[in-house]
C-alpha cells in the first residue's frame, strides 16, 4: 500500500455518519415502550462513545398485520369453582375459556411512527433536561414516560450543565409589561387619560430576532453587546462572557482533551471528530436523501455496509448482499481515499437487514433512477459473523473500525 494513500491520525478529520433503519424498534424487536427506549439508548451511547457526528434514520417497509404481533397483557381469569364428584353441577357457572388478553395501547404511542419515535428518542438523549419541554412539546410526556429514568449519555458536557461554563440554550422572545395611555370618555362627556399595563415583546424593533436565551435558569440570559439571534434557535452560550460560541469551541474534542490534561488524566488521540453536540439526527423520507442532503460539500468519501440480523456468508447468498466486497479491517478507510493533512473525510456506515435496505433503495425511483442494484452504492462490507440486532450490529461495526 502506497504511503500517500494512508490516512494518518495527525491533522486529518474523519466525520462518521451512522445510518440505521426505523425497524430497529419495530414491534417484532421491541414489545414495550421501555424496550424501545433502551434500544435507542444503546445506539445513542455507542454513537457518543465512538465519536459519531450524525445519525440518519431511514424508513423501512411496515410489517403486515399478520407479521406484527400485538403486545398483550394477561388479565386475571375467574377462579374455577372446586368440582366435587357426584354433585350435579349443571346449573353452576362454568369457567370461561375465552382469552381475555388485550393489546396494550397508548394514545401518545399511536400517533408516532417507528421512525418518528427513534428520531425523537435519539434527539431526546442529547437534549438538556431544561429544554426538552420547549423542543418536544406534546411529545415530551411520551418520551419522559419511557426514557427519563435511563442514565445520561457519558462524556457529554452539555448534559452535565450544573457546574459548566457552556450551556445549550433556546433563544426566546422576552415578554415585558409596558404602560399604554388610553383616553376614556365618561357618561357626562368628560374625557380623561388612563394608563394601563399591557404585555408586549422586548424586540418590537427587530421582529424575529432576540437577545434573550433560556439556559434553564429562573431568569433568561441577556446576551452581551446587544447581540441578537433568530427566535427559537439553538445556540451555545458562554455563561461567563454571555456570548454565543461555536459547539466546537465549547464541547469539541480539543476542548475536552485540554480539560482532561489539566486534570492530569492521560489521553489518547483519536481520528474521529464530533460536532460538539454529541451527534445530530436526520430523518429521511426517501433513501436518496441520505446522499442528496449530505451536510458535506463533497459528499461522503466512503460508504460501508454492516449487515444485521442475517447470516450472510451461510444462508442468504441469494440476497445479493454478498456481492458487496468484504472490507479487510487493516485497510478499512484506506483503499480509494487519497487525503492530505487537514482534509475532511466524511464516512457513511449503513446498517440494517439487506432485504429492507435494498427495498428502501430501489423504492426511491427519483433519486436512484437507472440504478439496477443497491450494491452499487457501497464501497465495501464489514464482516459481522453471526446475525445481530441493529443496536448490537452498530456496536460491533464501530468496534471493528475504531483505531484504524
Amino acid at each position: 500500500m502506497s504511503e500517500h494513500l494512508k490516512i494518518t491520525r495527525a491533522g486529518t478529520k474523519r466525520r462518521l455518519t451512522l445510518c440505521i433503519p426505523s425497524s430497529a424498534i419495530s414491534s417484532s424487536n421491541c414489545r414495550t415502550g421501555q424496550q424501545v427506549a433502551a434500544t435507542a439508548h444503546q445506539i445513542a451511547r455507542t454513537a457518543v462513545q465512538f465519536g459519531v457526528s450524525e445519525i440518519i434514520v431511514y424508513d423501512t417497509a411496515k410489517p403486515s398485520r399478520e407479521e406484527s404481533a400485538p403486545v398483550v397483557v394477561a388479565q386475571e381469569l375467574e377462579k374455577p369453582k372446586k368440582i366435587v364428584f357426584g354433585e350435579d353441577s349443571s346449573d353452576e357457572p362454568q369457567p370461561s375459556t375465552e382469552d381475555k388478553s388485550t393489546p396494550i395501547t397508548n394514545d401518545d404511542d399511536a400517533e408516532l411512527s417507528d421512525q418518528d419515535k427513534l428520531v425523537g428518542l435519539l434527539e431526546y438523549f442529547v437534549t438538556p433536561s431544561y429544554l426538552r419541554k420547549s423542543l418536544f412539546g406534546d411529545r415530551t410526556h411520551f418520551f419522559d414516560s419511557i426514557a427519563k429514568k435511563l442514565p445520561k449519555l457519558p462524556g457529554l458536557d452539555l448534559l452535565n450543565h450544573e457546574n459548566s461554563r457552556y450551556f445549550i440554550g433556546l433563544s426566546v422572545n422576552r415578554k415585558v409589561r409596558k404602560s399604554k395611555t388610553r383616553t376614556i370618555t365618561s357618561s357626562n362627556g368628560r374625557k380623561r387619560k388612563r394608563k394601563t399595563k399591557v404585555t408586549g415583546s422586548a424586540e418590537e424593533n427587530d421582529p424575529g430576532l432576540t437577545g434573550y436565551v433560556n439556559i434553564g435558569e429562573k431568569k433568561v440570559l441577556k446576551l452581551a453587546g446587544k447581540v441578537k439571534v433568530p427566535v427559537h434557535s439553538i445556540v451555545v452560550i458562554d455563561k461567563e462572557t454571555k456570548a454565543v460560541v461555536s459547539p466546537e469551541d465549547a464541547f469539541g474534542n480539543d476542548k475536552k482533551l485540554e480539560q482532561l490534561q489539566k486534570k492530569g488524566i492521560e489521553t489518547s488521540d483519536t481520528h474521529w471528530t464530533t460536532v460538539g453536540f454529541g451527534y445530530k439526527v436526520r430523518k429521511v423520507e426517501n433513501f436518496g436523501q441520505v446522499f442528496t442532503e449530505c451536510p458535506y460539500s463533497g459528499g461522503y468519501r466512503y460508504t460501508a455496509f454492516a449487515p444485521c440480523a442475517e447470516f450472510l456468508e451461510q444462508q442468504n447468498k441469494a440476497t445479493g448482499a454478498n456481492e458487496i466486497a468484504l472490507i479487510e479491517e487493516e485497510t478499512f478507510l484506506i483503499k480509494g481515499i487519497t487525503t492530505t493533512p487537514g482534509d475532511d473525510v466524511p464516512v457513511l456506515l449503513i446498517t440494517g437487514k439487506w432485504k429492507e435496505l435494498e427495498q428502501a433503495v430501489l423504492a426511491d425511483s427519483v433519486n436512484f433512477a437507472g440504478l439496477e442494484k443497491a450494491q452499487m452504492l457501497f464501497d465495501g462490507r464489514i464482516r459481522m459473523g453471526r446475525g445481530a440486532r441493529v443496536e448490537d450490529a452498530v456496536l460491533i461495526a464501530m468496534s471493528k473500525i475504531e483505531g484504524l
